[in-house]
Order: C-alpha cells, then structure tokens, then sequence
C-alpha cells in the first residue's frame, strides 16, 4: 500500500478497561400504590421485544426516534432505504471501474474482490444515511463488509472514503479485509442486542441481533418486564417496570448508554450486558497520538466520549439530553440559543466576547470552542471539549487552534497576537498546557506528578500524562506510577499499571499481584499482564489461586478479539513475555497474515528469530518492514544491530546512519554507530558520530559516558576529563562516572 501521509503502523495495543466496581443498575420501580416495588433482579429475566411494541404507549417517541440517525444506522437495501445511484452508473475511482445497478428488486455493485478482479455483489443492507451511506455485502463464512464506495446523501454523488490511500486487494485496509468486517468494527453500535459469535477455530461468524438498527431497547434495555407491567396495569400512568434512561435519568446513567458508542474503544465482551458497567465491558482509549492532537483535541474519528469527558460541562453534570433530544439526536435549539440555556447571552453572545459581526460564524460559540473535522470524507463532528481557542498553543508546538481553522491563510503567529490584543497575554490555567508539554517530551515527572494532584483535571488528561511517563524512565517517573496505583480512578490506574510494567516487572511483582483483586476487570487484567515472564513459583496458595483465576479471565477475553489484527499481536507479546516462542510466533504470524503492515508483530518476529539463531529469516523480516516504513528509524535500527551481529558492518554503518538521519534524537543509534566505526578502526569517523550525537542531545548519559571513555583510550585526557566532568557533575553520585574521571588524571 502506498501510503500518501506519513507514517501510520505504529501498532496500539489491544488493552482492557473497566469500571471502578459493578455497576449499579439503574432501574425505575413499579410504583403502583397497591403494589410492591419491582425486584431489580427482574432486569436479568426481562428480554427484548422490539421496538413496535413501544408504539403503542410512546407514539411521539417512536416517531421522533424514526426520524434519527439511529432508526437509519443499518436498514434493509429496498427502494425506500437505498440513497445512491443504481442505475447502471459508473464510478472510476483509483484506477477501478465501480458499477452500480439494479436488477428487479435488488441492488448490486461491480467492485474488485480480494484477488484484485472485478466482482458483481449484491447489496445487502444500507449502513447510514446522512451525510453519506454505505452499503453492507454478506460473504458466505459470516462476515458482512462495507464498501468503501459510498454515496454522499448531500452532494447526490459516489464517492472513495479512502481517496488518499493506494490500497491493495489483499490488504486489511480493502474493504473485503478485516477493516470493514461490520461483525467486529460496526455491528454492536449499529445493532441492537448485538451478539458477535466469533468462531475462532473457522475465523468465521455467527452474529445475531433483536433488531436492525438502533432501537429503543438499544438505550432503554431489553423491554419485557416494562411491557408485560404496563398490560397489567393499563390504568396507572406511573408503570414503568425495569427500563433505563427513565425521564430525569442523570448523566452517568446516560453516559453507559452514550459512551460505550460514543467513544473510541475496543469491545471485551461478546455482546453488552446492561447489567454491569460500560467500562468492564470496553476499553476506551487515553488522549493517544495519532487519536489525538497533543493538547487533546480530537485528531482521529474518536466519537465524543474522550473529547466531553476532558470538558468543564462534564464536570459539571451537564448532560447529553442537556443539548441534544433522547429521540432524534438533533440539536434541542438552534445556533447560540443552545449555549444560552446555561451561558448569559447578554455576556457571551455579543462582539465585546467574540469580536465578530453578528450573524457571521464567528460570531458562533461552536466556532471557537467546539472546531470540528471531517471524517469519513464529508462527516463534519465537532470537538465537544468545548475549550478556549490557543493559538499560542500552535505557535510552540504545532496544534491546531479554532482562529486558523477559519483563517487559514494567515499565521499561527498571526492568530496569537489578535487574541492577546482583545484578551491580554495572560492565560487561566488550562491542563493542555501541561498535555502539550508532556506529548512533546518537554515536561517533567515533577510536573506531571504535579498534575495528578490537581482535582479539576479530568481523568482522562492524569492518565493521558501518566502514559507519557514512559519516556521519563528514573526512580521519579516510577514513584508517581506507582502512587497513582491507589488511585479511585480505574483507568487511571489502568495506565500506571502498563507504565510499570515497562520496569523491572520482578521487582514490582507484588505490586501486581496485589492489583489481581482489583474491582476493576482492566486494571486485574494488566496486572496480569505485567507479571508474564515473572516467577510466580513463590505465590502463596492464595495469591496462586487468584493468579489462575485472572489468567482464566485474560486468556478468554483476549481470545474473543483473535479476529482483530492487534488481538493476536497482543497474545503474541504476551506469551513472547512469557518465553513460550513457539505460541507466540503462532500470534505474529496470525497478525501478519490478517494484516500486512502490522511491523511491529514483523520487528518482535524478528527478534525470536535471531534467538533462534535464523538470522536470515530475521533481516528479512527487517528488511521488509524498512521497504514498507522507509521513515521508520526504529527499523533502520533494529537492522543495523543485527547487521553488525553477522559481521556485515558496511551493511549495519549504512542502516545506523539512516537511522540517525531520520530520528536525530535516537540516542542509541548514534552510540552503536561510533562503537562500528571503532570496530573497523575508523577513530574519525567514531569521534564525529559522538560528537555529532552530543550536539543534538547535549547531556546524554549514554554518549557523555562513550566520547569520554573514547578519548581515554585515545590518551587524549583533557578532552576525556571534559567529558568526565560533565558526567560527574550531571551525575554526582555515580561511583563509576568519578572514577573515570579519576582515571583521565593519570
């Protein structure tokens, strides 16, 4: 695949998270006086009935939910569902001739198949319908897969959602590949009572749903008990039975039904229980590069979720129903009448605040405190961290701000000035600052430690910043990790478990193994997960016992996710961690073969492979991921070691001085090279590179440490005491590092 942006497969992991304990159901009592209160353990036995049998009683409710996106989001491909063009219409997209057209009552669509030829398929299901449709084919092992040829509803055309990228018939990113297997990427958000059945062994489907589409009972939970009380009761008007987001439900109540949607997230269950809490059953993901910009606003297609649970309005309580109608999902009033409900008009909504002329997008609240992006080509979705625009942001560290999203023609610079010319130059405390600083490695442990503490911070941004700790391994770094295991939040504690487990997992063993009783399903399982390759030969029974049970737990979660490329990948760093080659080669492959480009399954492949001794096979596991990725420094170096190990050493001083040349900040890279050149007795061209490596990361322990111990063997001692001294001074209780500097006063 060619790749027409930068550099895209550095893998994410495949994690869980969960809630901070089971999550209380939320259910509405029968509250008939002649009655007794409905036991909530009703809920388990109430099964779902459809979305008609809601009519009858919620009229106005059902014909507002069948004007939604929700009544639209998965319907079956007739004349009154499908949106596009069949009429024997031609779409030319990459070099591909698309057809589309219609044969008596059904639709179909001439498309390259996965062996790269012209293919006629009929069209199943509509997916979507505004501001673009996608339509769904059935394959016959279960699999149903959306094009990526769709019908843009506002323009009234046919268009690419990937028109930047060259993909491959047999790459995962082809819409007959795993990226679009609505089974696994769609279906539980689009369905409802979705039931994913995997089948591992087949790698095939068996999914199953009460309804097409988002329905009632997708919110409300599954509605036989709330039918079966109000036949009982036809008289009362307070009958209620076990449903959720009754009216007055609050916003956490609202959040398990919205979020687990609404937010980027892996699923961990097969199908969603309504009677445990949305975070035992998904993970969400942190404010991750690549999802997000540096300073967390929305980057990727992330779904809400991670952008309002950054915002004041979610700290204050503030509602999805606050904004939005529960039925059809518009918007409750239109442009700044919205914000008005909370925010004085006569202070915000006027040009001493905006300074743009009335009627004009400027003068829109959602135009500086909610700027938006496209995804999926022409689906515009609005950032809902609801933040205060910083061009200063930009100007130091190249994130996007809402003044040059309009004024694209100008300066960030620009931008910055106009903002401190109404407002002054002096801001409010705002986490970005810290998120930017830390994602740009310009923070500290101190600080971000700092952070953690601060209790208007959203959890979200403590446990983006703790993330970040990884790349400030010390005893500082390890401190803050470890205080934040004792953290209330889950998915704080989450991340800090996964930035210890970069240390030395032996030593912090009883950590983990403390945290297997968690309350929290995720935090159990990356406990869990931090301990492979640890000895657990010393456990006392019952710490045994309970390791057992949580290794019960991960090994039948992860293995539901074995039909995702970085399911696999996950099991094979986990069973790599834990010595057992042979498995864990098993998982690599596996990714491979579901996706191509999964380098980093490549790179750890690799690496059991020169344990192995099979180091052709290892570089030419390299290799291939250096002819995919030619921007990837990592690689470059990975190859130049294991040049250097089979003595090819013009082959590795060619692989570590692209590495450098791309990454000038890898440290190691510049160490390995100087070490190759001493190897060949190139002292020049030695002394250079650790002069060069220095010049670009001035107190770096590893080169300081090099050079000095170079020129002392060079019996050039002044220029070692330099060096020396600098390591001393940086250092000073290093034992080690004054003794080298002892030694250059012979």
């Amino acid at each position: 695949m060619k790749l027409l942006f930068g550099k895209k497969y550095l893998v994410f992991l495949l994690v869980v998270f969960s809630g901070i304990a089971v999550w209380t159901v939320f259910h509405i009592l029968f509250l008939n006086k002649n009655s007794n209160a409905l036991h909530p353990g009703n809920i388990l036995k109430s099964h779902f009935v459809g979305s008609i049998a809601c009519k009858e009683c919620h009229l106005a409710e059902y014909e507002a939910w069948k004007k939604s996106d929700h009544y639209k989001a998965m319907q079956v491909a007739n004349e009154e569902t499908v949106q596009g063009d069949f009429s024997n219409v031609i779409f030319q997209s990459k070099g591909f001739t698309n057809k589309m057209f219609k044969r008596d009552s059904s639709f179909y669509m001439i498309l390259e198949n996965r062996k790269g030829q012209a293919d006629t398929f009929e069209v199943k299901y509509t997916f979507g319908y505004f501001p673009l449709q996608q339509y769904i084919i059935e394959f016959p092992d279960g699999r149903y897969q959306c094009t990526h040829t769709a019908w843009d509803s506002r323009k009234k055309k046919w268009f690419d959602l990937y028109p930047n990228l060259m993909i491959d018939h047999s790459e995962w990113l082809h819409w007959t590949g795993g990226s679009q297997t609505w089974n696994n990427m769609c279906a539980d958000c689009h369905s409802t009572n979705l039931r994913k059945n995997y089948q591992i062994e087949s790698h095939s489907y068996k999914t199953t749903f009460s309804e097409i589409d988002v329905s009632c009972e997708a919110c409300h939970g599954p509605g036989s008990e709330h039918v079966s009380l109000s036949k009982m009761y036809p008289d009362s008007t307070r009958v209620f039975g076990t449903v959720y987001l009754g009216t007055g439900s609050g916003q956490q109540e609202q959040i398990q039904m919205c979020a687990r949607c609404h937010s980027r997230r892996s699923q961990l269950n097969n199908s969603f229980s309504y009677n445990e809490h949305w975070l035992q059953q998904y993970d969400p993901s942190v404010l991750l590069p690549g999802l997000y910009y540096a300073d967390g606003q929305i980057q990727d297609e992330v779904y809400v979720w991670g952008s309002f649970a950054q915002s004041k309005m979610y700290q204050k309580g503030v509602r999805c129903v606050d904004c939005h109608d529960p039925h059809t999902y518009k918007r409750r009033l239109p442009g700044n009448q919205l914000c008005g409900q909370c925010h004085d008009s006569r202070l915000y909504d006027n040009e001493e605040h905006h300074f743009h002329q009335p009627g004009t997008d400027g003068a829109l609240c959602e135009s500086c405190h909610m700027p938006g992006q496209h995804y999926m080509v022409n689906d515009y979705r609005p950032d809902h961290s609801f933040r205060v625009p910083r061009p200063d942001l930009s100007v130091k560290y190249d994130v996007p701000n809402a003044c040059n999203k309009y004024h694209s023609n100008q300066s960030t610079q620009w931008a910055s000035e106009w903002v401190n010319r109404w407002y002054g130059n002096k801001r409010n405390f705002h986490y970005s600052e810290i998120l930017v600083k830390a994602a740009n490695h310009k923070s500290s442990s101190k600080e971000i430690a700092h952070l953690v503490c601060i209790d208007t911070v959203p959890d979200i941004v403590k446990a983006t910043t703790i993330h970040y700790l990884e790349y400030y391994a010390g005893s500082e770094a390890k401190q803050v990790l470890l205080n934040c295991l004792a953290d209330s939040s889950v998915i704080i504690r989450k991340t800090a478990v996964e930035g210890l487990s970069l240390y030395n997992s032996e030593e912090l063993k009883s950590n983990f193994v403390q945290l297997l009783n968690d309350t929290a399903r995720v935090v159990r399982l990356a406990a869990f997960n931090a301990l492979a390759g640890t000895n657990i030969s010393l456990l006392s029974p019952s710490d045994f016992d309970l390791y057992k049970k949580v290794n019960r737990e991960f090994l039948s979660t992860y293995a539901g996710n074995t039909d995702f490329p970085s399911g696999n990948l996950f099991l094979a760093q986990y069973y790599h961690r834990t010595g057992e080659m042979d498995t864990a080669e098993k998982y690599y492959q596996s990714t491979l073969e579901m996706d191509n480009y999964q380098n980093l399954a490549r790179m750890n492949l690799a690496v059991i492979y020169n344990m192995q001794n099979k180091n052709e096979k290892s570089t030419a596991l390299l290799r291939k991921v250096v002819e995919q990725e030619p921007e990837y420094d990592q690689a470059w170096y990975s190859l130049g070691l294991l040049y250097a190990e089979m003595s090819r050493i013009d082959s590795a001083v060619v692989c570590l001085k692209r590495c450098v040349q791309l990454n000038p900040q890898n440290v190691t890279a510049y160490y390995n090279l100087g070490l190759v050149f001493q190897q060949q007795n190139k002292i020049d061209n030695a002394e250079s590179v650790f002069k060069e490596g220095l010049r670009q990361n001035a107190e770096s322990e590893k080169l300081l440490y090099a050079i000095a111990f170079f020129y002392l063997k060079q019996e050039k001692l002044m220029l070692a005491k330099k060096y020396a001294e600098k390591l001393v001074r940086i250092y000073p209780d290093r034992k080690e590092y004054r003794q080298l500097l002892m030694m250059t006063d012979r």
